[in-house]
Parts: C-alpha cells; sequence; structure tokens
C-alpha cells in the first residue's frame, strides 16, 4: 500500500515591522531546508471604538477595518521575495493576534510557528505582555521566536 507523506508545514505570523521581516527570512530558509510550504499570516487586531457602537460609528468601524485588510493584504505581497524557494500561501484575518496565530496553526495542522521577536522592555512586557509569549504559552507546537537583534539566516536556501 502507497504511504502518502504529508508536506511539512511553517506558520509565520507577520506584522509587516523590521523584525517580522527577519523572522520570514529565518522561516523561508527553514522551510527550503524541509522541503515545507509557509502559511504566511497577518493578524488585523479587531478596532473597539471608544464611543457607543450606534449604526454611524459601527460604519465608520466597517469602514477603516474594510482599509486596514486592503492595506495589510498589499504589505503581504509586498513582503513576498521575488522568487520563492517554497510554496507561499498568504491570509489576513481579524482578531486577536496570539489567539488567531495559535487557532491557524492548529487548523492547518502546522508542524513549526515562526514569529519575531521585538525585544520590547521588561516594564512594557509587564504591562502589556507580547504577542510572542502568549503564542508561546498557548501552543503546543514548537515555536521559533526571531530576535530584533538577529544577523540575516546563514541557512542556505535549497530546494527538493
Amino acid at each position: 500500500m502507497a504511504r502518502t507523506t504529508r508536506e511539512p508545514v511553517v506558520l509565520v505570523a507577520v506584522d509587516f515591522s523590521e523584525p517580522s521581516k527577519k523572522a520570514l527570512d529565518h522561516a523561508l530558509a527553514l522551510a527550503a531546508r524541509l522541503g515545507a510550504r509557509i502559511e504566511l499570516l497577518h493578524v488585523s487586531e479587531r478596532l473597539r471604538p471608544l464611543l457607543s457602537f450606534s449604526a454611524r460609528n459601527r460604519a465608520a468601524v466597517e469602514r477603516i477595518e474594510r482599509e486596514n485588510f486592503a492595506r495589510a493584504e498589499r504589505c503581504m505581497r509586498e513582503l513576498l521575495p521575488g522568487k520563492p524557494p517554497v510554496e507561499i500561501r498568504t491570509s489576513v484575518v481579524s482578531g486577536e493576534p496570539s489567539e488567531e496565530i495559535v487557532r491557524r496553526a492548529q487548523r492547518l495542522k502546522a508542524d513549526l510557528i515562526v514569529l519575531a521577536s521585538h525585544g520590547h522592555r521588561p516594564l512594557e512586557q509587564l504591562a502589556l505582555g507580547s504577542v510572542a509569549e502568549r503564542v508561546l504559552r498557548r501552543s503546543t507546537l514548537p515555536v521559533v521566536l526571531v530576535p530584533r537583534s538577529a544577523p540575516k539566516s546563514r541557512l542556505r536556501m535549497v530546494r527538493r
């Protein structure tokens, strides 16, 4: 009986910052070495209006969210390398970033999550927490955190 093997999947969460671009660079090199495909994810946080949720406020919030989605999709296309060494699928979703990252990784049956660690100061971490920290706590999958200070990946991008 022929045994089918599943293509490994690396979920890469990006926020379009310089550290997340480094994380994508490392994930691309790693995925090329593993023969994996990349699932590139951006989570757009839902807006929370300060005023009551009147019909006019709701319409304004919905318009801003549509604009944010369109901007995120444009940024996602700009982020992609010209000739990627592996298959890359992109998606933009709305929600709380750490929850959506973990949820998407589970749904895709991802083998690994890669994201940037922005290296905020301890006081900011204490007050706000970080997406990376929350993903680490919530995920049952291996998580690779690429620090802000990481050099360019030294892994050679070998096509399989």
